[in-house]
């Protein structure tokens, strides 16, 4: 709907995004959407979600919305706050804890993911799994540390396999 309605010329493109097309971006139920800085664009873009409100019966929730902004004046940009109700949002936009970024992630970007499920991972296993149960495990995800799993797609197990191996006997290792 959104890429129809700029296509139609119901919101301008963002800048930075008319070569290619982009109206928005999804990430499971997040959802962003680019369009150019002004009071029309964005009436047009609150047009476009509220049609879609009629069609599905889903409705924006303003108080869980942010609006990034950049090069916009103050007095328009005051105006946006007053029709859209939403929160003014920081970059770089953040999704699970990682940052959202065009460059190579580090581990330190993705410490915050790796300590919520070192966390989540503790508490399961120390609820759920007894002595043999982990040791059944142990033969299961194994394959998980080796050293010549395929790591190409992980950045994560690039940057520090010995810290990722020992997370992983850590969930493994019998209770003492």
């Amino acid at each position: 709907m959104l890429n129809l309605a700029a296509t139609k010329g119901l919101f301008a493109y963002h800048p930075k995004c008319k070569k290619i097309g982009l109206t928005h971006l999804s990430f499971a139920d997040d959802l962003l959407i680019f369009c150019k800085g002004n009071v029309d664009s964005v009436a047009g873009v609150l047009s476009v979600l509220y049609q879609f409100y009629q069609i599905s019966g889903l409705k924006l929730n303003s108080s869980k919305c942010d609006i990034f902004y950049y090069g916009i004046s103050y007095s328009v940009l005051q105006d946006l706050k007053i029709i859209l109700g939403f929160k003014m949002g920081c970059l770089p936009v953040r999704y699970l804890g990682i940052p959202l970024v065009t460059y190579k992630l580090s581990l330190k970007d993705c410490e915050p993911l790796l300590d919520k499920i070192r966390q989540i991972l503790h508490h399961w296993s120390a609820r759920n799994l007894s002595y043999a149960g982990k040791t059944g495990q142990n033969r299961l995800c194994g394959i998980c540390a080796l050293p010549d799993h395929p790591k190409n797609g992980f950045p994560l197990i690039q940057d520090d396999t010995a810290a990722q191996v020992n997370a992983v006997r850590n969930f493994l290792r019998p209770p003492q």
